[in-house]
């Protein structure tokens, strides 16, 4: 039995300390009595032994008190706390981003001993986010503020999007025509129906059309000749059409 608990005890210690996560282990008031290798070296020492003893109170590892301060509340009402994005300094004080978890341990009898925590540093992931928004936004802004109309819509023709410059040309806010179908609105006079008919039989294909000369009826029922270049592009999780409308009444 003393055989099986030691090599029980060495299986946990080399799973404790080889753990791609940083893990680490604190009693309730703070003081950390253990830490992987993984988990010093996220916060920038050598080795455990080494945080353990600059760093032996886990409150110096948070950037804001208030995060630690929830924490324990969780722990407090749940006894565990799902990962969550949390603020944490560097050995250096430096500020990352962690997804951390933690849990209670507690012995046979019910009494609490330790808290004991799992992170992973998602810093480059959230700077790589933050990078993708500023792009979406940046390429929002280049489609709002188009010289030329730009719209999308589904292979079945149903709108899903339109820039400002489209709204100018038809008349119409983009709410008035999002989410319904081309053919169903009165946009089109009875001799572009064929034509755009043929382009969205294309746009089905998935070939690309134009530049083809439309009409389109505005709001307050102009005829209102127009240019349509259009391609297939594949969204997120569907196929859509990106068009570009250009008012070529003065042309």
């Amino acid at each position: 039995m003393v055989e099986a608990l030691r090599e029980s005890e060495e299986k946990y210690r080399s799973v404790f300390q080889n753990a791609i996560m940083g893990v680490s282990q604190a009693l309730p008031d703070g003081r950390l009595i253990a830490a992987n290798s993984a988990y010093a070296q996220m916060y920038g020492f050598e080795s455990a032994e080494e945080m353990m003893i600059e760093a032996s109170h886990v409150g110096q590892c948070y950037a804001n008190p208030e995060d630690r301060e929830e924490v324990l509340r969780i722990l407090a009402e749940k006894g565990v706390m799902e990962p969550r994005e949390i603020a944490v300094v560097r050995r250096d004080g430096t500020l990352f981003t962690v997804l951390a978890g933690a849990r209670e341990i507690r012995d046979s009898k019910g009494k609490l001993r330790y808290y004991q925590s799992e992170q992973i540093d998602i810093t480059d992931r959230k700077r790589m986010e933050e990078k993708l928004r500023e792009s979406e936004e940046s390429f929002r802004c280049y489609l709002e503020y188009a010289p030329d109309g730009v719209y999308m819509s589904d292979l079945e023709g149903n709108f899903l999007y339109g820039n400002r410059k489209c709204e100018e040309i038809i008349g119409y806010r983009r709410e008035e025509l999002i989410g319904k179908n081309f053919l169903e609105l009165n946009i089109l006079p009875e001799k572009s129906m064929n034509k755009a008919a043929q382009l969205l039989q294309a746009n089905m294909e998935g070939k690309p059309t134009g530049p083809d000369e439309i009409e389109l009826v505005s709001k307050k029922g102009h005829h209102i000749p127009v240019e349509i270049s259009s391609s297939v592009v594949q969204g997120m999780d569907q196929r859509i059409v990106l068009a570009f409308v250009r008012d070529i009444s003065e042309r």
